[in-house]
């Protein structure tokens, strides 16, 4: 027996998280968006195409069954060496493209979700990797950048 309540509990989630970080983004400047030392070295863009990443890497996975490398060529899996590669594979790529991917990406993965059947979010696994890349994801860099502009 499943949960019929998940699939509105994760959207729900999701949808809240990133509404409570465009909000938080909206009212910063281009030079706010681009300083480093948000996240270690990243900037607020370095943190947004790394949150779009792993938005593409679960759409990829869920919809079309393949598993995106972050650039690893045959390294073994790291999750910190994808997120360091996958930030520095968009370091050239203009703020308003990374803006623009972000807001694409949110709403391929609200589309995708609400096209999940509730026996789809059954497995726990799967559940706690969707929350765990999105709504968890964004909170947890939300709160980053919120310590890095009370500084």
């Amino acid at each position: 027996m499943f949960d019929s309540t998940r699939k509105a509990r994760l959207l729900s989630l999701i949808q809240s998280e990133h509404t409570r970080l465009e909000a938080l983004l909206q009212p910063l400047s281009q030079q706010q968006m681009l300083q480093s030392g948000v996240a270690g070295s990243w900037s607020i863009k370095d943190i947004l195409a790394h949150l779009t990443w792993w938005e593409q890497a679960m759409i990829s996975e869920i919809v079309h069954g393949i598993e995106l490398d972050p650039g690893l060529q045959g390294e073994t899996w790291s999750t910190e060496r994808a997120n360091a590669l996958t930030v520095e594979a968009k370091r050239s790529t203009p703020l308003a493209a990374i803006l623009s991917e972000f807001t694409n990406s949110y709403s391929q993965i609200v589309n995708m979700l609400e096209y999940l059947e509730e026996k789809d979010l059954a497995s726990d696994e799967l559940y706690e990797h969707l929350a765990n890349n999105t709504g968890r994801h964004y909170a947890e860099h939300r709160q980053m950048i919120e310590a890095w502009l009370s500084l």
